[in-house]
């Protein structure tokens, strides 16, 4: 019989009970500063800006059950939330269907803006695209943000995963010249990645309604057998 390892007990643990997943071999997470304040400028970062030295060549989208290579147009995005997430994770997986129907709502409207999913711990290029294909699913749309191409190399100053955390989901925001606007830690306390995506909304402008639940329908009385319909001859 095979022994699970504490850490592995520890994991399956995290998951079950739906609390924020460490990301598998990261690193002690830095003391990180206090969150920039938030810009508010909605300036394009422009194709020499700091983001795209970082991205270009390296995104695809989940198109139909299938991967596409895609290129991010800089002359128009201003903000970049960076969302490091994994299939094993089960907050990730409650968070990924909110975050795909948020994209797929809104992109159109607001260019300025990408939502970028980097994994860092992902098991296997498999197990990535199949979690993507649930989220799709679960979010009822039929493609994805962009992701990062499947890596498992160390991250360094000429990686966007330079900015992974210990705990996942984690999301940052980012402008063109990689300054921090917001993200799922203050100082170096997790704080999920509900206030960096409420971040991510009041840059553009976006307020969500909650849409309002489907009318009743009108009680309609019972018809005596044999009657005829109001007006009819």
């Amino acid at each position: 019989m095979r022994l699970l390892s504490p850490h592995s007990v520890l994991l399956r643990f995290l998951v079950f009970v739906g609390l924020p997943c460490l990301l598998q071999g990261a690193e002690p997470a830095a003391v990180l500063p206090p969150t920039a304040p938030t810009a508010k400028s909605s300036k394009p970062a422009g194709p020499n800006c700091r983001m795209a030295a970082l991205l270009n060549g390296k995104l695809f989208k989940l198109v139909d059950g299938k991967y596409e290579p895609y290129a991010i147009d800089y002359n128009k995005v201003a903000y970049f939330a960076i969302y490091f997430s994994a299939s094993w994770c089960h907050p990730c997986i409650q968070f990924t269907p909110r975050l795909l129907t948020f994209y797929t709502t809104y992109h159109a409207q607001h260019p300025n803006f990408e939502i970028i999913l980097v994994h860092h711990t992902e098991r296997s290029p498999a197990a990535m695209l199949q979690y993507l294909k649930s989220s799709s699913k679960k979010a009822n749309v039929n493609a994805t943000f962009p992701v990062m191409g499947f890596e498992n190399t160390p991250p360094d100053k000429k990686d966007i995963k330079v900015h992974t955390t210990q705990a996942i989901p984690s999301l940052i925001i980012l402008d063109g010249n990689e300054n921090v606007l917001a993200r799922s830690y203050d100082g170096n306390k997790y704080i999920g990645p509900d206030k960096p995506f409420q971040t991510l909304k009041d840059l553009l402008g976006i307020k969500e309604v909650a849409p309002l639940p489907p009318a009743a329908p009108t009680p309609t009385a019972p018809v005596a057998a044999g009657a005829k319909p109001v007006g009819a001859k």
